[in-house]
Parts: structure tokens; sequence; C-alpha cells
């Protein structure tokens, strides 16, 4: 259901990084089927955020957490 074969989130992700204006308006006004559900949209953003997170406190990344 999330990483279904038309890939929406990457679209999304996409207009979304060039296009927020038209994406926002185009979902107020209706148009739904062309960009993923806004749950799901951040459930894998926030997913992936985590796993960016873990992987960059971990391992040789380490020191730029504790660099202060």
């Amino acid at each position: 259901m999330f990483l279904n074969y038309d890939n929406t989130f990457l679209k999304t992700y996409a207009h979304l990084f060039t296009q927020p204006h038209i994406v926002i308006g185009d979902y107020i006004n209706g148009v739904r089927k062309k960009y993923l559900n806004v749950v799901s949209y951040i459930t894998i953003a926030l997913t992936l955020a985590g796993f960016y997170t873990k992987k960059l406190l971990s391992g040789n990344f380490r020191y730029f957490a504790n660099s202060r």
C-alpha cells in the first residue's frame, strides 16, 4: 500500500520540493489520486528520517553528535 507500483511517494516528494503551491492547491481542490495520501506520506517521510538519523548517529558519524 505504501510503496505502490506507480511510486506516488517519489512523485509527491518531487512535486512538493519543486512546486509546493501547485500540490497544495490541487489537494485542496480535490485532485488527490495524483498524489500520495497525506498520512501515508508523513509516515514514510518520518520513517526514512528516523532511519537516516539512526545511521547518522551510529558508527563513523558519531563524532558529529558529540562535537560541542
